[in-house]
């Protein structure tokens, strides 16, 4: 399994627990230039976009760009992703309690009661 399939399923466990929602975005946002919008199949070596547009940039920085483009146009359209918080200190150590080791317990202890 690779990180993005593990990441995936983690999300997809932890979320209802916590009252999230999972929101999909199917786009291949490295493969769209942030600029123009043109979509083009490029190689997974290619770590710099060069657009026809003139952009040049990085492919994870396009990536992230047009993730949080996306993101702002659909915000308003759903009441949970508002500015609130979800998760209380009794329920992220309750649901991260076993992805930690026992070394990093205190350290989050003192974080959450501080």
């Amino acid at each position: 399994m690779q990180f993005p399939t593990l990441f995936y399923h983690f999300c997809s466990r932890i979320h209802p627990p916590l009252g999230g929602e999972r929101i999909e975005h199917g786009n291949k946002t490295t493969q769209v230039c942030c600029k123009c919008e043109k979509a083009k199949k490029r190689p997974i070596f290619e770590r710099i976009i060069n657009c026809d547009c003139g952009s040049h940039i990085d492919r994870d920085l396009n990536s992230a760009i047009n993730i949080m483009v996306y993101f702002l146009d659909i915000k308003d359209n759903f009441d949970f992703l508002s500015h609130k918080f979800s998760v209380n200190a009794e329920s992220f150590q309750k649901h991260w309690d076993g992805f930690l080791r026992h070394t990093d317990q205190f350290v989050l202890e003192a974080i959450v009661h501080s």
